[in-house]
């Protein structure tokens, strides 16, 4: 009785020591994957930038001008690769907003009047279909999140103590 015990108990040990060992080999299994597709997904970035590097270079070389038209431009090029493709644009964030520059922004000397930045932020967000009220409300909270002081200066913006609390 005592020995079939024993015996049961030994083999409890023993499976419960192959599944730890099981799931920590499916594990480490798992980490090599993960790090093998992180490589290769880093390498490939690193070509396709350097394709798109290439690719602007040529532009230049090709005409005085950086334009649209130009090959570099193509929306959505797809280019194969060995296990599936990478496919991708480039665009000009010229024209985009900056939000940092939000941080260097001066409140005017009229406390009604907000600073051109903080409303040319606030019309960008209307011309995306953002309600008027609440494209102020994200325009004054983005600029008075970003500034450096910690002085309320505009009617819908709040400053660091509320996002502390």
């Amino acid at each position: 009785g005592v020995a079939l015990i024993i015996v049961l108990m030994l083999l409890a040990i023993m499976a419960t020591i192959a599944a730890t060992m099981s799931e920590r080999l499916f594990l480490q299994f798992q980490r090599g994957s993960n790090q093998i597709h992180y490589q290769q997904a880093y390498w490939y970035s690193v070509g396709v930038e350097a394709l798109a590097e290439v690719g602007i270079e040529q532009s230049y070389k090709d005409s005085d001008t950086i334009n649209l038209s130009q090959p570099w431009a193509i929306k959505e090029q797809v280019y194969p690769l060995d296990y599936g493709q990478a496919a991708g644009r480039i665009w000009d964030k010229q024209a985009c907003f900056n939000l940092n520059v939000l941080s260097r922004v001066q409140p005017t000397g009229q406390q009604t009047t907000r600073p051109y930045l903080v409303q040319v932020l606030q019309r960008l967000l209307e011309e995306s279909d953002v309600e008027p009220y609440q494209a102020e409300v994200i325009a004054d909270s983005t600029w008075e999140y970003i500034d450096s002081d910690s002085t309320v200066r505009s009617t819908t913006g709040v400053e660091d103590s509320t996002y502390e609390s």
